[in-house]
């Protein structure tokens, strides 16, 4: 398909800007960190750990009992003094989600759509507003999108097993950011034998009808694939929860599910 003058205007303008929103939130966060939760949780913490030479057990910290996939990261710029990078960090997972709806819905809509939607996305006053802090909001966003993404791919690509091991680290990822991610496990979890059951006919042509064997049994396969996923991705976040056990006997000590 050939396109058009107004097509190519219409991308170099998308493209242009995403540059400047790009660029206005980079030079947004070049100033030192202020917010609450950046001084008291995603900073202190890690600094903490540094000074002590490991992770250890912070009692009078609620906050140091939640999962750090993120503030682990924060930790090697911290080690160097540097308190302004870990919000371009941050800002990269916003970067990265903006990355994998680029190419979700160029493949279905088209470049056009693709740019539309990661400016639309990295345009949200609250997406701007994460980007330019030190939270871990976006890293959850990101691997959610991640999970979720990959399993439609899994079923797309006719069941291929590395797109729904991707889903399931991904999903575990997102937990062991925020205990957030726990609502994307139970989700995806209950969503996998819905799209299993109600792709397979589709996909591989069987019919279902007078054929209860058949159908039984791919009623036990996606019951198998759900529990594979829960599993696996519980098996990613698990570092957290042993932890959580070892020092409070609750692996998910402090569960509290709100936005930072």
């Amino acid at each position: 398909m050939m396109i058009t003058s107004h097509q190519k205007s219409f991308k170099i303008g998308l493209v242009s800007l995403l540059s400047v929103l790009i660029f206005a939130v980079g030079f947004l966060a070049w100033v030192p960190p202020v917010s609450r939760d950046a001084l008291t949780h995603h900073l202190v913490v890690p600094k903490l750990y540094l000074k002590h030479g490991g992770i250890y057990e912070i009692p009078s910290i609620v906050f140091s009992y939640y999962p750090m996939n993120l503030d682990l990261l924060y930790m090697i710029h911290l080690y160097f003094g540097n308190d302004i990078a870990p919000k371009y960090i941050h800002f990269l997972f916003a970067l990265l989600t903006a990355v994998l709806i680029f190419y979700y819905l160029q493949k279905r809509l088209g470049s056009q759509w693709g740019l539309f939607g990661a400016l639309f996305f990295l345009s949200l006053p609250l997406i701007v507003k994460l980007s330019i802090s030190i939270y871990v909001d976006l890293g959850l966003i990101f691997f959610s999108t991640a999970a979720l993404v990959s399993l439609l791919k899994w079923i797309e690509s006719r069941l291929q097993l590395k797109f729904f091991i991707i889903s399931a680290i991904s999903c575990g990822l997102a937990m062991g950011t925020k205990y957030n991610g726990l609502i994307v496990l139970f989700l995806l979890t209950l969503f996998i034998p819905y799209i299993y059951i109600n792709n397979y006919k589709k996909n591989f042509n069987v019919k279902y009808t007078g054929n209860r064997t058949i159908f039984i049994r791919n009623q036990l396969k996606a019951m198998g694939f759900s529990t594979i996923f829960f599993m696996v991705a519980l098996l990613v976040f698990s570092p957290w929860m042993v932890r959580n056990y070892i020092w409070k006997t609750n692996p998910i000590f402090r569960l509290r599910i709100s936005a930072s």
